[in-house]
């Protein structure tokens, strides 16, 4: 607290999976600084919720025999959050820059992270979802509309 007060700092980041520090981050965010958390899958939704963005620390353990992230696994998708942040960041055409996509999902969700999904990029885990159609014009810019 002593750090927060004396405004040197433009935000903070936890390192731990404890729900004591839930309002602790809740605190820091009340003055207008960001919190970065960084634990384990064990860390509980409200401490998560409480932090800007959270990061799993498990996804560094997680490789595949390659030495690669693992990818492909479909387990929990947030099909519904994702088809929103689509909806909600289309333009008149129905489509959607990819990069705002990925903007609205991580403030709603604040775990959200594609390779908790076992995708590298976030662009592969969109290729994977039947509902979307992805398309990219080549010179970086990514976009994803509702079939």
């Amino acid at each position: 607290m002593d750090i927060l007060h004396r405004g040197q700092v433009d935000g903070f980041c936890i390192a731990s999976s404890d729900s004591d520090f839930t309002s602790l981050a809740s605190r820091i965010r009340e003055d207008g600084l960001s919190v970065y958390g960084f634990g384990e899958k064990k860390a509980s939704n409200p401490y998560v919720k409480s932090c800007d963005r959270f990061f799993y620390c498990d996804l560094l353990l997680e490789k595949d025999p390659k030495g690669n992230a693992s990818s492909g696994k479909q387990t929990n998708l947030p099909l519904k959050e994702i088809l929103a942040a689509v909806d909600d960041t289309s333009g008149d055409d129905g489509w959607a820059h990819l990069g705002a996509v990925g903007s609205v999902l991580n403030k709603r969700m604040p775990d959200f992270d594609h390779r908790n999904y076992g995708f590298n990029k976030l662009s592969t885990l969109m290729e994977s979802i039947s509902s979307v159609e992805y398309k990219s014009n080549g010179g970086g810019s990514n976009y994803v509309r509702r079939k």
